[in-house]
């Protein structure tokens, strides 16, 4: 599903280009990463307490440059991001959205509409049942409450992702409330929007999907329109040398 990088990427109004990046402990690109980056993500990296911490923005932060890059036809360093008010980093020529977790990042590019990806180790040490009744809303809390202990952390992650990628996409941040929306999590049923409790009518204008990766990691994608064609990539090392 995830297939090696191509080396000319056009991105066509109602596609979705996704890119799984692996982030190692160790890399010998580290100093090539670090030349792609501004003073300030530079500074950033640095603020880190622990190395592994440093080198995954790192890796993660130049892999956003280098695709923008080929989507833009700039130079990585040329590379200058907008926010919105709430932080959410921004390009003036498509929608972009980037998440990582423990080992791993995703990637997500669109001209389609806002777009929101979420990846997370599921082997991260989670307590599934009060986190869930901290953050989610009654009905999702029910459903999980409802499964065995075997099904409970998958489908604790698989909630959590759907649910982040529709704030993410909403770059409003932890100001908005999870327990505002509801999600379809169940492993028999596709992803998608169930309900929003501030208007009726918002679960229409939303699209969502989750993707398969490689054990032990979990994704979700959410977008403002709808993607007409999905394109799923596995980044590697050549895309620093076209």
């Amino acid at each position: 599903m995830w297939t090696p990088s191509p080396k000319y990427i056009p991105l066509k109004p109602q596609d979705l280009h996704l890119w799984f990046l692996p982030l190692p402990e160790k890399t010998l690109l580290t100093d090539h990463y670090w030349q792609v980056l501004s003073p300030d993500e530079q500074s950033r990296a640095h603020s880190f307490r622990f190395e592994k911490n440093a080198l995954e923005f790192i890796q993660t932060r130049a892999a956003l440059r280098y695709l923008l890059a080929f989507y833009s036809s700039q130079k990585p360093t040329e590379i200058s991001f907008g926010q919105n008010e709430y932080g959410k980093p921004s390009f003036p020529e498509l929608y972009f959205n980037v998440s990582h977790t423990d080992g791993a990042a995703l990637l997500g590019f669109t001209l389609a509409g806002e777009l929101g990806v979420d990846i997370e180790n599921t082997e991260r040490a989670v307590e599934v049942d009060l986190v869930a009744k901290h953050f989610f809303a009654p009905r999702e809390v029910e459903k999980l409450l409802a499964m065995t202990p075997a099904e409970k952390q998958a489908a604790f992650y698989r909630c959590w992702t759907r649910k982040e990628s529709i704030i993410k996409a909403l770059g409003t941040g932890l100001s908005f409330p999870l327990k505002e929306f509801e999600v379809e999590f169940l492993l028999d049923r596709p992803a998608h929007l169930l309900q929003t409790h501030w208007d009726s009518t918002e679960i229409d204008q939303w699209w969502m999907k989750a993707f398969e990766l490689e054990d032990p990691f979990v994704s979700a994608v959410a977008m403002r329109g709808k993607a007409l064609s999905c394109h799923t990539w596995r980044w590697d090392d050549s895309l620093l040398w076209p």
